[in-house]
Formats: structure tokens, C-alpha cells, sequence
């Protein structure tokens, strides 16, 4: 036991000595290094809570492209396609609500004045497909998407299917809980 005692000795010595340095510290240096633990506990939990809210504006965003490209993918067909052999009026009708805010009203005015009347006078049919689309960007209530289409039209003058490519650049805005048509935009 003894030599045990003999061996530990040298660290009681160093034991009593951090003792007695802790015990000299100045309470005002005590206090600084209280006040910096504390200031990088706050920066900490700042950081903590600024990464939270950066992930979950990712997944908002990541969740936004995906319902703003579906509902395009779905709603613009819709929009592009028509038949001059049925009711015009009434099939615009229902168009008129995939679209929200000026381009809603745009869109009412040129259908009304020129598309109708020129659809109905030569039965011309019009039927749109994605042939691929991507989103461009995402902001808060908004998503810009690029679509490839494809129509074929059809009219009494016309009986052979014209098939046309193109590019637009779609605006999608959120309305509620549901993706409207915000603008269209050829490219």
C-alpha cells in the first residue's frame, strides 16, 4: 500500500496545485468566460434554429416545384386544347378557371375575340401535349416552368393533322392550395 501511496503523489501534488490556480482565478476573468460560454450558447441555438429554418424553406421549395410542375403538366393541355365542333363558350368556361390574375383576364379577352370565333368558323380542333417540361425557378407563391408542346391541329380547310412544336415558359401561381396559370410566354 505504500508504494501505491508513493505512486499517486505526484498526482495529488498536481491535483492541489489546479485546485489552488481555480481558487486565484479573478472573479471578473471568472465572469468573462461565463459570458463567452454563454454567448456561444446563444450563437449555437441562433445557428440551430437558422439551419432548421433553411431546411425546411428547402423542402418547401422541393415540394412547390414538384405540385407546380404537376398541376402544368396536367393544366396546360387543358388550356391549349379545344374543339371548334362543341360548344366553345362553354369550353372556355371551364379554362378560364386554370388561370389566375391578368393573364386570366388577357386570356378571357383574346379567346372571346379571336380564338372562338375563328375555331367555331373552321372547325379547327387543337390537341396539346408535353412533350417535356423542367422548372426554371421557384419563388414564395410562384414556380416559372418550361415546357416543350406539341399540337395538332386539325380544320374543315386543314382535314390532315398539322403537327407544331414549341417552347413556353409557364408561370405557375399558387391560388389557395391549388397551382393556377399565371402567364404563358412563348420562347
Amino acid at each position: 500500500m505504500n508504494t501505491l501511496s508513493k505512486s499517486l503523489s505526484p498526482l495529488r501534488r498536481i491535483g492541489s496545485r489546479l485546485i489552488h490556480r481555480v481558487n486565484r482565478v479573478p472573479a471578473r476573468r471568472a465572469r468573462i468566460v461565463f459570458a463567452a460560454i454563454c454567448l456561444l450558447g446563444v450563437v449555437a441555438i441562433a445557428a440551430t434554429g437558422y439551419l432548421t429554418y433553411q431546411v425546411r424553406l428547402q423542402d418547401n421549395q422541393r415540394d412547390d416545384r414538384a405540385q407546380a410542375l404537376a398541376a402544368m403538366q396536367s393544366n396546360v393541355p387543358k388550356l391549349l386544347s379545344y374543339d371548334g365542333n362543341n360548344d366553345l363558350n362553354q369550353e372556355f368556361a371551364a379554362k378560364y378557371d386554370l388561370l389566375t390574375g391578368k393573364f386570366r383576364e388577357d386570356f378571357t379577352t383574346l379567346t372571346k375575340s379571336s380564338i372562338i370565333p375563328a375555331a367555331a368558323a373552321h372547325r379547327i380542333v387543337t390537341n396539346a401535349k408535353i412533350a417535356e417540361s423542367g422548372v426554371i425557378s421557384v419563388a414564395d407563391d410562384s414556380v416559372s416552368v418550361l415546357m416543350f408542346i406539341n399540337q395538332t391541329t386539325t380544320s374543315s380547310e386543314e382535314p390532315a393533322p398539322q403537327l407544331d412544336g414549341s417552347r413556353v415558359k409557364v408561370t405557375a401561381v399558387r391560388s389557395g392550395d391549388q397551382w393556377k396559370i399565371g402567364g404563358l410566354q412563348p420562347v
